[in-house]
């Protein structure tokens, strides 16, 4: 999981990398992230010097359903997206092929080839960067003086006049050009979080959907035509976080219930060395004892002998039995 961050994630998006985090995923985030191109491919070039295999990009105003992550990757293609809205205007951060006629979103939908998309939620297997590489230099001055390839760096098309595309943009079109066309999953809702969360519902305002059906309008532009409407939208962000919540509660029950059992353990092993200690006290106390007879005979003393026994005994059994009470105090 490859996050740019500028200054923080958004606090819905944190959470939802933990969830991921705490499924195994590699979760690796660059800070202070200001010039977006070189982020993306300083972590891409660190990715790919680390051995990965493929990359998942998901930037740090996203909100999605994480077991989407594992769809896009049961997918088995080298380059798959995410679509989701602009903040604000109501229209799609992406563009479709001129011949895509009618596209539906949500139920019913499937896997469409755009031209361009967000790389917002974007899954990128190693081979489509490798393929682009022999027409990239290895560059100096990336994030944390490391050397980077330059992925990433907007470029400019062929029209007159020509269009600056942006650094996702200028990444696909790259793509594209060596043989990886860009594939949206439209079945997969992704959420765009400003002053709310946008998402392909906002095509039709104020209506969760369920799914929707858009086209190429005049212009390059996406227009709808038609939607169904469903209940509570983004419903599977909360239910998914409730879940690895009741999870990590257990997880920390579990623990706080081991961490007892072992201060059990100890506090039970605390007051055996105690009561060990004191036996050890009361015997030194009567060998000394028997030293102290005069004279010498007297120790053979059978009588004299069995009544120490006997004291030493029950007085070690009055410490054990005490099991843990302060046994510290000198036997007179």
């Amino acid at each position: 999981m490859l996050v740019p961050v500028y200054a923080s994630a958004e606090p819905e998006t944190q959470a939802l990398l933990d969830v991921l985090a705490s499924r195994g995923y590699v979760v690796r985030t660059l800070r202070n992230a200001s010039q977006v191109d070189l982020a993306r491919s300083t972590l891409a070039t660190e990715a790919l010097r680390d051995g990965f295999k493929e990359t998942f990009w998901i930037d740090a105003d996203q909100v999605f359903d994480p077991d989407d992550v594992d769809r896009i990757r049961k997918l088995n293609r080298p380059l798959v997206c995410g679509l989701y809205s602009c903040k604000g205007p109501k229209r799609l951060a992406g563009k479709f092929m001129p011949d895509a006629g009618k596209v539906k979103f949500g139920k019913g939908g499937g896997l469409v080839e755009i031209e361009f998309g967000g790389m917002g939620f974007c899954c990128v297997r190693a081979e489509v960067y490798r393929a682009m590489e022999p027409g990239l230099p290895r560059c100096s001055g990336g994030y944390e003086g490391k050397d980077v390839v330059p992925y990433f760096i907007p470029m400019l098309t062929g029209d007159a006049p020509p269009c600056y595309l942006s650094e996702d943009y200028s990444f696909f079109a790259r793509a594209r050009q060596v043989g990886y066309p860009l594939i949206c999953d439209t079945r997969i809702k992704v959420g765009h979080v400003g002053k709310k969360t946008y998402t392909w519902d906002d095509l039709q305002p104020d209506r969760p959907l369920e799914s929707l059906e858009v086209e190429m309008g005049r212009e390059g532009k996406i227009e709808l035509t038609s939607a169904t409407p469903k209940g509570p939208a983004m419903q599977i962000i909360k239910d998914e976080l409730l879940q690895e919540q009741a999870c990590l509660d257990q997880q920390e029950a579990q623990a706080r219930e081991e961490i007892s059992n072992a201060q059990a353990t100890m506090a039970e092993a605390s007051s055996r060395l105690q009561s060990i200690h004191g036996a050890k006290q009361l015997l030194a106390h009567l060998v000394r004892k028997i030293e102290a007879k005069t004279p010498p005979e007297e120790l053979a003393a059978e009588e004299d002998c069995k009544k120490l026994q006997e004291e030493f005994r029950q007085q070690t059994e009055a410490m054990v039995a005490k099991n843990g009470e302060a046994t510290d105090k000198k036997t007179e």
